[in-house]
């Protein structure tokens, strides 16, 4: 399947002006993969059954982040940029590139020149959240019952998405629940940080008692790892529970 792009010039172009644009950054390494065709089983069913458009567009908005053993505390780059292609015999396929953290190692705080024992102060003031803003969260659906997501999406203050992660085990001693959302809904502090309005500080306030509720909901499962995820210039971050 990587020849789908060597043989493809608009696609190669494409991945060669992508690479030049990352290149001397934050990453190591940078390469280039096909993260999807429309190859089907003997059945005439995708075998990788996503709508191609939907994951160029999820990809070029929030990249993904790339994981040692799907560790989400071991990130270890990011899917940067994809497209979506078709070859001279018709094949359609989404390129994408990668980048890589030190050549695909794992980084930590120490090995960046990190000083993470300064304290954070809390911002004075933010902005009201935009009005289209969304909390997503991703579970394996063979480990995680739809049933359950429902229970505790139900009564959130804000739009939830759902998406599906796959931690591509057979056994997992542990379940990972991922919930995404912006990062104003981290740093907000209830006691020092005003907000535009109050109706904007009520939505703040609304989504921060949601989540005290869902971290009480985690009795319900079995042996959960909650990882609130979000991204703020450029880096992401992530609060493993």
């Amino acid at each position: 399947m990587s020849d789908f792009i060597q043989e493809t010039p608009a696609a190669l172009k494409w991945v060669e002006e992508v690479e030049q644009r990352h290149q001397g950054g934050k990453f190591g390494k940078i390469v280039r993969a096909v993260i999807w065709t429309d190859e089907c089983d003997i059945n005439g069913k995708l075998l990788v059954d996503v709508d191609p458009e939907r994951l160029v567009d999820k990809v070029n908005s929030n990249p993904f982040t790339l994981l040692e053993n799907h560790d989400p505390g071991r990130p270890k780059g990011q899917l940067l940029e994809g497209a979506l292609f078709e070859n001279g015999n018709g094949r359609k396929f989404v390129a994408a590139v990668i980048g890589f953290y030190a050549g695909g190692q794992v980084l930590r705080f120490f090995d960046l020149g990190l000083d993470v024992g300064i304290p954070a102060s809390s911002p004075l003031k933010l902005p009201n959240l935009p009005d289209d803003v969304w909390i997503e969260i991703a579970t394996d659906s063979r480990k995680v019952d739809g049933g359950w997501v429902d229970e505790v999406t139900i009564d959130s203050p804000i739009k939830v998405d759902r998406a599906e992660l796959s931690l591509n085990a057979a056994e997992s001693l542990q379940e990972l629940i991922r919930i995404g959302l912006p990062y104003l809904l981290i740093v907000w502090n209830p006691f020092v940080t005003a907000v535009a309005s109050e109706a904007g500080k009520a939505t703040y306030a609304g989504v921060h008692a949601w989540f005290r509720k869902l971290l009480t909901r985690m009795a319900d499962r079995r042996n959960p790892v909650l990882d609130f995820h979000s991204s703020h210039d450029d880096c992401q971050v992530s609060f493993l529970f």
